[in-house]
């Protein structure tokens, strides 16, 4: 046996190096600073250990969208996660004509009905009454608007003549027969002017509108005076013209 020359401590031959080579590990003893503090060993931290590397799945890392609150009550409750997307195509629905116009449309519809109403209904009252107006007969009995029509389509009286009835302001009803036959007098004035023939040679009758007793009483005088023709049975006949001038 030679002694090491390697700097490893004198006076050790090999089998001392070998037996102390095959001695379990004890750690030093504790070293004491010169401040008097003592150094403990497993003093030093240990090593940090790596994490421990979890398996990847796409759903590990997909980002969550935040919960938030009910627009409702903005108060909490049961987050509200938005709609998951399709993939599908987003369109904007397009408002309908109805939608954009409607208003427009219903009230155009209610004014041409207003306007169409003006045009088809030609009932007229007994005070608007006109020189010329052809009317259709009306029913007997008291009424207070007639029913107009040009003198070309098929109508039964013509007016050709408004008038007074002579009387006092203060004097009572003098009954149906006197006053027909006092407003008969009155459009008898005006026959000829009107007509272009006497009342003796026409074929045409008169036949006034008079006041009511109630519109007597509220000082009403007025009077229409019309144009008729009757058969021989009484019935008004339908004619298509005017009488004006006809001379009939």
């Amino acid at each position: 046996m030679t002694d090491r020359t390697d700097g490893s401590e004198p006076g050790l031959s090999s089998e001392d190096l070998i037996r102390q080579a095959r001695m379990p590990y004890e750690p030093p003893a504790a070293e004491t600073h010169s401040t008097g503090t003592t150094i403990e060993s497993n003093d030093y931290p240990a090593p940090a250990t790596e994490p421990a590397i979890e398996s990847y799945t796409p759903e590990t890392y997909a980002p969550q969208p935040d919960p938030v609150s009910r627009p409702a009550d903005g108060l909490g409750g049961d987050p509200i996660q938005p709609a998951p997307w399709d993939g599908g195509p987003q369109q904007a629905v397009q408002p309908s004509i109805f939608q954009r116009y409607g208003k427009l449309m219903l009230f155009g519809a209610i004014g041409l009905g207003v306007i169409l109403f003006g045009v088809l209904d030609k009932t007229k009252n007994v005070e608007d009454l006109a020189v010329g107006d052809c009317l259709l007969m009306p029913a007997e009995g008291t009424f207070f608007s007639v029913e107009s029509t040009d003198c070309a389509a098929d109508h039964q009286l013509e007016v050709f003549a408004l008038v007074t009835v002579p009387g006092d302001e203060d004097a009572p009803y003098p009954g149906d027969e006197l006053l027909w036959v006092s407003t008969f007098e009155e459009c008898l004035l005006h026959f000829e002017r009107y007509v272009g023939v006497g009342y003796e040679q026409s074929v045409l009758d008169i036949d006034p509108f008079l006041p009511t007793p109630e519109g007597w009483a509220d000082d009403d005088r007025g009077a229409t005076c019309t144009l008729a023709r009757y058969s021989a049975s009484g019935q008004a006949q339908t004619t298509t013209s005017s009488a004006r001038g006809s001379g009939q």
